[in-house]
């Protein structure tokens, strides 16, 4: 009984991880961690790889905010740029989901522009923020959902020695 409740807990948070990992506010791959660690809890599954997982989780969740600011820093973004992409992630997470995608553009673009930049600099320095944030999502879902597929294919390996 005991592992009917700790699989149901698991399923959910590996769901609320994959879709969390979508939004930058919950920590999905962390979720997603923590229905693998709630599976392994059972009397039945043995998860393997969950020191793996639990390492790649603390390493995207360490990248997570500095990942778009490095890659604008790659394209040419200057320390005003950096700053107006912190403030436009911050002010984009008020209008969620778009605003987290552009609102990090939009801040290095004006904070750019500030500085007295050509459009073109600046433009290129708001991309980099923009493909670093799109980056740090792909990032985020491919560990979440990997960590989905072990938790269904474990389960499906044991779910015959569950039915009673």
């Amino acid at each position: 009984m005991i592992d009917v409740a700790l699989i149901a807990i698991g399923g959910f948070l590996v769901v609320s991880g994959v879709i969390g990992s979508l939004v930058p506010i919950i920590p999905g791959p962390l979720l997603a961690y923590l229905g693998l660690l709630s599976l392994h809890a059972t009397e039945t599954v043995h998860v393997d790889g969950l020191i793996t997982f639990a390492v790649l989780t603390v390493v995207v969740a360490g990248i997570e905010y500095l990942l778009p600011l490095y890659i604008g820093r790659k394209l040419g973004a200057t320390r005003a740029g950096i700053y107006g992409g912190i403030l436009g992630t911050l002010i984009g997470l008020l209008f969620m989901p778009v605003g987290i995608l552009v609102g990090p553009m939009i801040g290095a673009l004006v904070f750019e522009m500030l500085t007295k930049r050509g459009i073109g600099p600046a433009l290129k320095a708001s991309l980099g923020v923009f493909l670093g944030t799109v980056f740090n999502f792909v990032l985020r879902f491919a560990l979440a959902a990997g960590m989905a597929y072990v938790f269904v294919v474990e389960l499906w390996r044991v779910l015959p020695s569950l039915a009673p």
